[in-house]
């Protein structure tokens, strides 16, 4: 009689002691989860350079962080078109680790390659991270020349060539000398803001917690036989 109490007892503590380490580790899987993830925003830019016979031109696009935004993984882009490509593709991308609001400036650096006229244009992007069923989540939204900010389209910037004469003046196709002007590429300028792309650099994090999970639930599992055992044997 007193064997079998003590296998009782020995059983139920086994029990209570695997109850409590799941315990341990799902508490700290909940408090660690969020701090471990990062949101990667992802913005697919366009680039566009138009004009016949347009020469292999790169372009550089700036990203400068505003008051109280993190700095962005890179602050300069190279975009290369030319009239064969004239439309090229550019993945600007953003970290967080921590909820909050954060801004940015997307512009292009004016260049001097004869000929080209480059978008002056200047995107304000705004990244709003939050929490979401415990990871993190975002919406981006741009405004454009200090204009109301939009959830959807494609950040652009299309500049123009035009061949030059001698003494400097743009000329037409046709041989005519005329001034430079950005009214043919105002019209073609995409006004809305890219779509973005969400991943979560968390993999290896999350396979250890996953492992915690699968000990912690055989423990569970062996403890049970064990303590079946126990109360067959009596």
């Amino acid at each position: 009689m007193q064997n079998t109490f003590c296998r009782r007892r020995s059983g139920i503590g086994v029990l209570l002691f695997v109850l409590l380490s799941l315990f341990v580790v799902e508490s700290s899987f909940s408090s660690n989860a969020y701090a471990q993830e990062v949101e990667t925003v992802v913005l697919e830019l366009q680039l566009s350079l138009l004009g016949d016979d347009a020469p292999e031109t790169s372009f550089e696009i700036q990203v400068s962080s505003n008051e109280g935004s993190p700095a962005p993984l890179k602050t300069s882009y190279i975009a290369t078109a030319s009239f064969h490509q004239p439309r090229v593709s550019v993945d600007v991308s953003f970290e967080f680790s921590d909820a909050g609001i954060y801004t940015y400036t997307l512009s292009q650096v004016q260049g001097s390659h004869p000929g080209i006229t480059y978008d002056t244009t200047s995107y304000t992007i705004e990244i709003e991270v939050f929490e979401n069923n415990g990871a993190l989540a975002s919406v981006v939204r741009a405004s454009k020349d200090g204009n109301s900010f939009s959830k959807t389209g494609t950040i652009s910037f299309v500049n123009e060539y035009k061949p030059t004469n001698h003494n400097g003046a743009d000329r037409n196709p046709s041989g005519d000398v005329s001034q430079g002007s950005n009214d043919s590429m105002t019209s073609s300028k995409d006004e809305s803001l890219s779509s973005k792309q969400t991943t979560f650099a968390t993999t290896s994090d999350r396979g250890y917690s996953h492992l915690l999970y699968a000990c912690a639930y055989a423990s569970i599992v062996l403890a049970c036989i064990a303590f079946i055992r126990l109360q067959i044997n009596e």
